[in-house]
């Protein structure tokens, strides 16, 4: 009876359990690589294309072989433990076949079974990751598993009947299709490429003699944000992988999860045909996959990213304003026979009314198969700036006015896409973003004519300055910084309150954090290609984000080696270069005119008597020259001379020689002629 009944049991539990028919579940995976195919096809390049290899998906596999996650059954009320003990993929065209080897422990009665587990990786969707440590979202693909088959691993006999029992329970209460249901095996990249320029800049330049004078001036660029973001549209599982074709657009469309529905019916010539043409076609995906994850930018895409960004670019400028200003642009000396000693010099007085611009025309685009993408970029400058003038004899306040200066210049820079990494406190950190070659824009400014002085006593010739600014020197800020690990919930755990009342919960999660390893952008075959690598980890508790300390440590790491790396070299830039020709002191009538009307700056001047008894004697030295007109108002300098200074016997004495000189001049041409030549020449010193 014994034996009997030992029978009946052993009959009672089956050698393999089929939870989903093979043909449905393959199915699914050779429908999502069809619309993939087709969706690639159609984009002719006009689109990107994730390519997660399999190595990627081998790391998943190697990091869950030895967890462990604990099921919570109510309508048991026992808790079942289920450890990986290996995990197996295969790659083929329009599907991935995985085995795992499980065991399944009973925690109340301490019972045990092995478990081979076979069936399907479909994709699921994708999801936005836990990228706070990052400077721009992180994406995964979602894959989940439809388990086909089950086969226990027991020692067929009466003794194990134990054993089996606990097995048909994991299998037949839905433990693991419940399980799979809630796991998901991900594969992160990033979706987002940006661009942009903003934050201001001080430049500083000196001028004069020995660099003496300072301006320092601020550019500003005009806003400019460039944003691409990938969405991902179907896969296609290939021999080397899983390729994802996304759509390109400026704006992030939220990752969302793809619903997977088993089909009623599989007839056997249509999972034929899927089969045949999924292999037929996916070959043309190979050229996609680098290292675990590459994101490639299809060549018509990539031309028409680099068209928009050319745009984008043409529209482009960078404002320069004064912010302040000290020094003279030139200080010079002259002699002359009749207002004796003097200066002229030139300044800026107030740094805000220097004004500039940079304006970036529309670039070309080079694209070299070898050293990758770059742009061409028409870059020019102009520069305006109010001068004030300052003539000054030293015999009075002196007389001044402003004079417009303006120039310009061009140059052509080239800019490209570069990539660096650094290992950084026992991680390896990944920088890129757009690089600019250094150029000098030697801005060539001039003033708008010639600048009389009062009313023509002297003409201050055109006079320019040349003004060197470099343009890229130094680095643009990177637009992309990866290096912190990157964490993600793989098998989410029950709330508390829900283990209560689900039929089924989960006990304790599964959690992977990514840590990237390698990283590099080249040109390929198909476009332009990201790819990256990565280690990964797993454990039942979540993984500790980096502290902000650790965060802005990082960064700032970052973003000195890329300073380091990509700074280009310029050319020397020179010290601002003023030229100025001679002075040209006007004829003598109107020398006189200006004393005349000068008069009161004159006598406000240094304030001693003697320089204005100089001044007379050097204009009746000159008396043997004047014309009618010159005389006269010669004659009106020593009357008001001696009005201005009535008790000065050595003014009165001058203004009387003075007026003699000028009535001889009228009555005696000999000695006219002969205080003519007694002029000395005028001239700089």
């Amino acid at each position: 009876m014994a034996a009997a009944g030992g029978a009946t049991l052993y009959t009672t539990y089956q050698r393999e359990y089929i939870l989903t028919e093979t043909a449905k579940a393959e199915f699914v995976g050779l429908q999502q690589s069809l619309h993939g195919l087709q969706n690639f096809t159609q984009s002719s390049g006009d689109g990107a294309f994730i390519a997660l290899d399999k190595s990627m998906f081998d790391k998943m596999g190697a990091a869950l072989t030895g967890q462990t996650v604990t099921v919570h059954s109510k309508e048991l009320d026992d808790d079942i433990r289920l450890t990986v003990r290996s995990v197996t993929l295969r790659t083929e065209p329009g599907r991935m076949v995985a085995r795992l080897d499980l065991t399944a422990a009973d925690t109340k009665r301490g019972l045990a079974a092995g478990l081979d587990v076979e069936g399907f990786l479909i994709y699921a969707g994708t999801t936005e990751e836990n990228s706070v440590a990052q400077d721009s979202p992180t994406d995964a693909a979602n894959f989940k598993f439809i388990p086909v088959k089950v086969a226990p691993q027991l020692q067929y006999g009466f003794l194990n009947l134990r054993g089996r029992q606990l097995t048909s329970e994991t299998i037949t209460a839905g433990t693991l299709s419940f399980l799979f249901d809630k796991l998901a095996l991900k594969a992160t990249y990033r979706p987002h490429f940006s661009f942009s320029v903003g934050s201001p800049e001080t430049i500083t330049q000196h001028f004069g003699d020995n660099n003496s004078g300072t301006v320092e001036l601020t550019a500003m660029p005009s806003p400019f944000h460039f944003d691409q973001w990938l969405t991902v549209v179907a896969p296609v599982f290939t021999p080397k992988g899983v390729v994802l074709t996304a759509t390109l657009a400026p704006t992030r469309q939220a990752p969302s999860a793809v619903g997977v529905a088993l089909p009623d019916k599989v007839n056997a010539d249509d999972l034929s045909r899927a089969r045949q043409e999924v292999q037929a076609k996916a070959g043309v995906l190979d050229g996609l996959f680098s290292r675990d994850v590459a994101v490639t930018i299809g060549r018509t895409a990539f031309t028409k990213l680099t068209d928009q960004l050319a745009n984008t670019l043409a529209g482009f400028s960078i404002s320069v304003q004064g912010k302040a200003i000290s020094g003279r642009l030139f200080d010079k000396k002259w002699r002359d026979n009749i207002l004796g000693e003097g200066g002229v010099f030139a300044e800026i007085r107030d740094a805000g009314w220097i004004k500039g611009r940079v304006n970036f025309a529309k670039p070309s685009v080079v694209l070299d198969q070898a050293q990758g993408p770059s742009l061409s970029l028409p870059v020019s400058a102009s520069f305006i700036a109010p001068v004030h003038v300052h003539f000054d004899p030293l015999i009075g306040g002196g007389i001044g006015t402003s004079i417009g200066m303006q120039g310009s210049a061009s140059t052509t820079l080239r800019a490209w896409f570069g990539t660096t990494k650094f290992p950084f406190e026992g991680r390896t950190v990944a920088v890129a973003g757009p690089v600019m070659s250094c150029g000098l824009l030697d801005i060539d400014a001039r003033t708008d004519g010639k600048l009389k002085i009062g009313d023509g006593v002297a003409t201050v010739p055109q006079f320019g300055a040349k003004v060197g600014v470099l343009v890229g020197s130094k680095p643009l800020a990177p637009s992309f910084i990866a290096g912190a690990p990157i964490t993600m919930t793989i098998l989410p755990p029950a709330k508390q309150d829900e283990r209560s009342t689900a039929r089924l919960s989960v006990v304790d999660g599964l959690y992977a954090s990514l840590s990237l390893d390698d990283f590099a952008a080249e040109p390929s075959s198909d476009g332009y290609r990201l790819s990256s690598s990565f280690s990964v980890v797993l454990g039942n508790h979540p993984f500790q984000q980096p502290s902000s300390e650790y965060m802005e440590r990082m960064r700032k790491a970052a973003i000195d080696h890329w300073n380091a790396t990509m700074r280009q070299s310029c050319p020397n830039l020179p010290s601002i270069r003023i030229e100025v020709g001679d002075l040209e002191i006007g004829p003598n009538g109107e020398i006189m005119k200006f004393l005349r009307n000068a008069w009161n700056d004159i006598t406000k001047g240094p304030g001693k008597n003697n320089e204005v008894v100089k001044l007379l004697g050097r204009i009746q030295a000159a008396a043997g020259s004047y014309d009618e007109a010159t005389k006269k108002a010669a004659n009106d300098v020593g009357d008001m001379a001696r009005r201005a200074f009535p008790t000065d016997s050595g003014i009165g004495h001058a203004a009387g020689e003075l007026g003699k000189s000028v009535t001889i001049a009228v009555t005696n041409p000999v000695a006219a002629v002969t205080g003519f030549f007694r002029q000395a020449g005028r001239l700089w010193r």
